[in-house]
């Protein structure tokens, strides 16, 4: 089974900032809709389904493997794909960021999906930080 670990690095009243660390095990395969972050179970205070996030920035790694960033839905809506085998810096603020607009039956939850993942060795660093509406 692959390993990924999650890590809230900072909570505040208005933002979070969590790290991810995957490693592929090389059986499991990709990750689909993977959970990274849910409102109703990860914040403190807990936020309610109706509270959406905006992703502000992000840095990544990844060695092998694209990953999708997603909010929950219906039908998840897809928000940034950050590409493989790169490290990178991307910055939303200046427009106030990536807002979750996912529609029908919206969860609140962040999603990941990988491309790309499932070769033994496939791993990656992600650093999310969001803006809680």
């Amino acid at each position: 089974m692959a390993t990924i670990t999650r890590t809230i690095l900072n909570e505040g009243p208005s933002k979070i900032t969590i790290h991810l660390s995957l490693l592929s095990d090389g059986t499991q395969g990709e990750l689909v809709d993977y959970n990274i972050l849910d409102p109703t179970a990860d914040f403190t205070p807990q936020l309610t389904r109706d509270d959406q996030l905006t992703l502000l920035c992000a840095w990544w790694g990844t060695s092998w493997f694209d990953v999708v960033l997603k909010f929950d839905a219906l039908v998840p809506e897809p928000k940034w794909t950050f590409s493989r085998d790169c490290s990178n810096y991307i910055d939303f603020r200046s427009f106030g960021g990536l807002k979750d607009a996912s529609g029908t039956d919206h969860t609140g939850k962040v999603l990941i999906t990988t491309n790309g993942f499932e070769p033994l060795g496939s791993q990656g660093t992600m650093i999310f930080e969001f803006r809680k509406n």
